[in-house]
């Protein structure tokens, strides 16, 4: 009897099927990555871009594009926004210089809310497109369901 719980306990712990650690895809050119998470005591956007190599064309052509249901509007910040908003490390940032390659900027940008909404499956997720040189380089997603609660709940 005593062994029994443990094998009820081993299935009941394994799940249903395997599981593998998520491979984060690149869902652009590649060029430069994008991470977004939602900074609570601010609603704002956080985001960490990386330039990784040129592409042809204009390189201070430079955009991130917020999106989403709980957004009251999209939202688009160009360079000449971006670059004076990172001062982590480095020299500052001017939108007449192309973002440098390697570095890990950081941008906090600011999203209005929807004050209530009747939600579909994936209505909180903000979708965070990164532009450069007129091409998508990457897309992150966020959510900004910690903001919402549903009606009468205190």
């Amino acid at each position: 009897m005593k062994y029994g719980w443990v094998v009820v306990l081993a299935i009941a712990g394994g799940g249903f099927g395997a599981w593998k650690l998520y491979q984060r895809k690149v869902l652009g050119d590649g060029r430069a990555r994008l991470e977004c998470s939602l900074r609570l005591e601010t609603s704002q956007a956080d985001c960490y871009a990386t330039f990784l190599s040129y592409p042809p064309g204009d390189t201070t052509d430079v955009r991130v594009e917020l999106d989403g249901k709980t957004l009251s509007q999209p939202a688009a910040f160009d360079w000449a926004f971006l670059a004076p908003l990172d001062a982590r490390e480095g020299p500052a940032l001017t939108a007449g210089e192309p973002p440098p390659l390697g570095r890990q900027l950081r941008w906090r940008m600011p999203m209005s809310l929807v004050a209530e909404l009747t939600p579909d499956v994936g209505d909180f997720i903000v979708h965070a497109k990164l532009f450069w040189a007129g091409r998508q380089q990457d897309l992150a997603r966020f959510s900004t369901k910690v903001f919402y609660a549903p009606k009468g709940a205190r």
